[in-house]
């Protein structure tokens, strides 16, 4: 040992045939390194830190999954909802002009809640079937509404969907047929 110190006051990094060949000079150093290792090492009873974390990451991807699908689902229900009150509007102002197409067009792109137009998309189809004995129907269908949730577009078999409605109102207004 060098310096008269003891074995205990140094760190060994290894030996051979009981010499120590490389040791910490410093006994200050010695009592950092140790306090160091001291707070990085768990308690002797806590040592189901590592395996909370563990459990947390994955239970956090699962809350993240069942987030995005209801965030998608509330989506999709506000579109259906934006197209339902659409088809109602272009309806109703059918049940007073039931053959003049281009305003029941006009009134169902107008009508939309959503910010942009609803008819701007080329997803979007309208179907008008006005027979006067049994009123005016208006269908509106949008056929890619696309999901953000990848795992949602796994389960359902594709990453966009359909989403239609219609509304059948009845004629108020006697006109000539076409």
């Amino acid at each position: 040992m060098r310096g008269g110190a003891t074995k205990s006051e140094f760190f060994e990094l290894s030996e051979t045939e009981g010499q120590v060949i490389d040791s910490l000079p410093a006994p200050h150093l010695l009592a950092g390194f140790i306090t160091v290792i001291s707070q990085l090492k768990p308690a002797s009873g806590d040592r189901r830190g590592g395996q909370s974390m563990i459990e947390f990451a994955f239970t956090l991807v699962i809350l993240i999954i069942i987030l995005m699908g209801i965030i998608d689902l509330g989506r999709a229900i506000f579109t259906y909802l934006a197209l339902r009150d659409a088809a109602q509007e272009g309806a109703s102002y059918a049940s007073y002009n039931p053959f003049d197409t281009t305003g029941i067009l006009n009134r169902v792109c107008g009508s939309s809640n959503t910010l942009n137009d609803l008819c701007a998309g080329p997803d979007l189809d309208i179907q008008i079937n006005a027979a006067p004995p049994n009123g005016v129907r208006v269908r509106v269908l949008l056929d890619n509404f696309s999901l953000i949730t990848p795992f949602l577009g796994t389960i359902v078999g594709t990453q966009t969907i359909s989403i239609s409605t219609a509304v059948t109102d009845t004629i108020l207004v006697s006109q000539p047929y076409p």
